[in-house]
């Protein structure tokens, strides 16, 4: 019995240090989303200034593998925002009290045939991550305290209407270089 009060003690006490150790962090998380739609939209406005098109960003929750393949199929650049698991007794165990470590990957492929997703993972450069749609779906469904909400996604939708860019063209034809 004492052996529990002890463990159950460590535990506590993990979960203060980590709450202590990662509040500022868990907040940044939070709106970290938030925050690269807002960035990601200056920069399609930006390419629909200088060349005439661009793009918009759209961050959504509570959406499907449907939704996935829907973007695949119509060619729209998509982050999953997922929570991997953490093992409780890890050298990061305080993580899997909040329930996993927030990520964000690109959604390259779905191969319906052997129902494996291609995905980028900045842990992984160069190299595609495969998973099975139940895999996906576990991380991409695993709640995070507050970040990111369960299934979201943030879409760039490419403008359908381009129009001549703001600024002329150069002497020569080319469009103009950014700034």
């Amino acid at each position: 019995m004492e052996q529990l009060k002890i463990r159950n003690w460590q535990i506590a006490q993990a979960a203060q240090n980590a709450k202590e150790k990662y509040t500022n962090l868990f907040a940044a998380e939070a709106e970290m989303g938030k925050r690269a739609v807002v960035v990601l939209n200056e920069h399609g406005n930006n390419l629909r200034e200088t060349y005439g098109c661009g793009y918009t960003a759209q961050l959504t929750s509570g959406n499907t593998v449907d939704d996935l393949i829907q973007n695949l199929q119509n060619g729209y650049p998509t982050n999953i925002h997922i929570a991997r698991p953490v093992d409780i007794f890890d050298t990061n165990g305080h993580l899997a009290f909040f329930g996993g470590f927030p990520h964000t990957l690109t959604v390259v492929g779905y191969d319906a045939n052997t129902d494996y997703w291609q995905l980028l993972d900045p842990i992984n450069p160069n190299t595609y991550t495969e998973w099975k749609t139940k895999q996906l779906v576990d991380n991409w469904g695993r709640k995070f305290l507050f970040y990111p909400p369960r299934f979201s996604m943030t879409t760039l939708i490419p403008d359908t209407i381009c129009n001549p860019p703001a600024s002329p063209s150069n002497s020569d034809g080319n469009l103009p270089q950014p700034q």
